[in-house]
């Protein structure tokens, strides 16, 4: 628990929506455009329809600075594992 958890209401779905702009910036084909469209708007109507179903949002009281950095170390290493993965499957995730 970190000081990050007051930011956003939807970290989550935030973040599958990130996702989901980001393989539809690099992938063109109808396939992605099915699946990471459709994951987007998934996501932002979730949070349309949280927000419309519970519209008080009481914010969580910050946590430590030390929880944010745990959380921000555990995301790089994750981060670096997807990297991993997704080279070993071939598609590189960075310009060369």
């Amino acid at each position: 628990k970190g000081v990050a958890r007051t930011w956003m209401r939807h970290p989550m779905l935030t973040a599958v929506l990130i996702w989901a702009v980001a393989h539809l910036l690099v992938n063109g084909d109808r396939a992605s455009l099915v699946l990471f469209g459709w994951l987007g708007l998934w996501a932002i109507a979730e949070m349309l329809l949280i927000g419309a179903r519970e519209p008080a949002w009481v914010r969580p009281g910050p946590g430590t600075t030390a929880g944010t950095v745990r959380w921000v170390v555990i995301s790089v290493v994750l981060f670096a594992v997807i990297t991993a993965i997704h080279g070993w499957l071939g598609y590189w995730p960075f310009p060369q």
